[in-house]
């Protein structure tokens, strides 16, 4: 993303604007066919409020890459993003916040090509609802897809 730099804050915090949205572009619109890319968690159907996933994002062409991309978890009902990005096992992935809460949008925008990329999310301790990730996925400076819908995870408490 040309602009993503630069609207990273202080303290890892993201624009409001494009946690809102996650559309990192100001001008450039993003494309209407469908996505070249799977997204896939690693858990499906209901999970504790104790349990974490990888969500996984996935070129589904050979040869077809993307460059970076932006991840939220958001609560069905209010659509505020929940939960948080933890351990992702790649320096490239930054943890940012969102809204004043800590790391639930996971970002990259390293310039490289891959075919995949996996990060670790867990719900917050005290949350129960649906979620369903969402994931802009960049492929090149004018070729975007914005807010793709991933999976949905049911959240309940055990106790």
């Amino acid at each position: 993303w040309l602009v993503l730099p630069a609207v990273i804050q202080a303290a890892q915090e993201l624009e409001t604007s494009t946690c809102l949205t996650l559309d990192p572009f100001d001008t450039t619109l993003p494309q209407n066919g469908p996505s070249p890319y799977t997204f896939s968690c690693s858990k499906s159907g209901r999970i504790t409020n104790q349990d974490s996933v990888i969500f996984t994002i996935k070129s589904s062409q050979p040869r077809v890459h993307f460059r970076q991309f932006v991840v939220q978890a958001r609560d069905e009902e209010s659509g505020v993003a929940v939960g948080m990005f933890v351990d992702t096992g790649d320096a490239d992935i930054m943890l940012v916040n969102c809204f004043g809460r800590p790391e639930n949008t996971a970002i990259e925008f390293d310039k490289d090509p891959k075919s995949e990329a996996r990060m670790r999310w867990m719900p917050d301790f005290d949350y129960e609802g649906n979620i369903t990730f969402l994931a802009t996925v960049v492929q090149s400076d004018e070729v975007f897809w914005l807010r793709q819908v991933a999976d949905t995870l049911s959240i309940y408490n055990p106790w």
